[in-house]
């Protein structure tokens, strides 16, 4: 919803600012860097505004946002001006509203673009919905809580992104298609794809499910695989194992060229062979799989797998010479912990496994 503010209540207090803070230019950005560790993200198509620390999620809320006559500007803003108990301006007339429970914009203003800001509301039922004037809305109690964490120059980004890949605490991929609420633009199956690709999670799912997500684009989250980090001999590997159907898949390369072992992938019948042994593979996405269950077969392992106090162990001991790997949650006496980073969006992974010497051992 606009808040229509005179001319010249905008002129004196950017005079009042000036004078009492010194803002040149200068000053002006100082201000903003101050209020950059905190920033805003509101996404429109998911109906959300999300409080970040740097790149760590603080919080998110519900909001509501311009009807699809009166849209909610797409950019990037700052925190112009804060205000408790704010006035309301009718668009339209010379009215008033004071402060108050008549007061659609609720008891706090954050001012980000023009006449454009985030505000309360006393219509809480309207939170979730596309109603206001181009303004973002928040339930009271949210918005007096987002406005005592940031401060004039924090950044407001407002974006219009439908499709959404998230990675939780415990690595699971999720997928979230969102409506297309201004009709701005058709996502494709394509544009799925390519989002899954960025977390390395294509190609586990079908075009058919994926097209009936589209479909729908409901929002609602939808597992798609698991990462776990791969460690080969005490090195983390750029490549992570897929968890996928109630099994793990390891990328067979890339462990392969980490131990220096030679490899041979015959397409037609799907297997994976060397000198040791030979195990089916899968391709997704253009790389090529197996399963945790054959890495010992192929690398001359034998593999246990152990239920502990402190996790899921699996353990592998060599038949003559070659590796020990283990799956462990990070709370067992190793506690390798492997974080990793996607844009906005950090974890630290629940499981990982780790291909180690048996010398380690002994």
């Amino acid at each position: 919803m606009y808040f229509i503010r005179k001319v010249l209540i905008v002129a004196v207090i950017a005079v009042i600012g000036v004078l009492l803070l010194g803002e040149s230019r200068a000053g002006l950005a100082a201000g903003i860097t101050d209020g950059a560790s905190s920033n805003i993200l509101i996404n429109l198509p998911s109906l959300t505004l999300e409080l970040y620390s740097g790149s760590a999620l603080v919080k998110a809320y519900s909001i509501a946002i311009g009807k699809p006559s009166t849209p909610t500007p797409i950019g990037e803003f700052f925190i112009v001006d804060k205000e408790v108990n704010p006035s309301w301006y009718p668009p339209g007339t010379k009215k008033v509203v004071l402060s108050g429970p008549d007061n659609p914009l609720g008891y706090r203003w954050l001012g980000f673009y023009s006449t454009y800001g985030i505000h309360g509301t006393n219509v809480p039922e309207s939170i979730g919905l596309m109603v206001s004037n181009g303004c973002i809305r928040m339930h009271e109690e949210d918005v007096e809580e987002l406005f005592n964490k940031v401060s004039c120059g924090t950044k407001v980004a407002i974006t219009y992104d439908r499709v959404k890949v998230a990675v939780s605490t415990n690595g699971q991929v999720s997928l979230r298609i969102y409506p297309d609420v201004y009709g701005y633009y058709n996502v494709t199956l394509a544009d799925v794809k390519n989002c899954l690709s960025s977390f390395g999670a294509n190609g586990w799912v079908s075009d058919g499910a994926l097209s009936q997500l589209l479909a729908e684009a409901s929002g609602r989250p939808i597992g798609i695989v698991e990462l776990q980090t791969i460690n080969v001999n005490g090195r983390k590997l750029a490549d992570y194992a897929v968890g996928y159907d109630n099994n793990l898949y390891v990328p067979v390369w890339p462990v392969a060229v980490a131990l220096g072992v030679d490899i041979v992938w015959e397409k037609e019948s799907m297997l994976v062979r060397n000198k040791t042994g030979v195990v089916p593979g899968v391709v997704k996405a253009d790389r090529i799989y197996i399963s945790v269950a054959d890495v010992a077969k192929l690398f001359n392992c034998q593999t246990t797998r152990e239920q502990a106090k402190s996790g899921l162990y699996i353990e592998t001991m060599p038949i003559l010479s070659g590796c020990r790997s283990q799956l462990f949650d990070g709370s067992g006496p190793e506690k390798r912990f492997a974080k990793m980073s996607f844009g906005l969006n950090s974890y630290i992974a629940s499981e990982v496994i780790s291909i180690l010497p048996i010398g380690n051992y002994l």
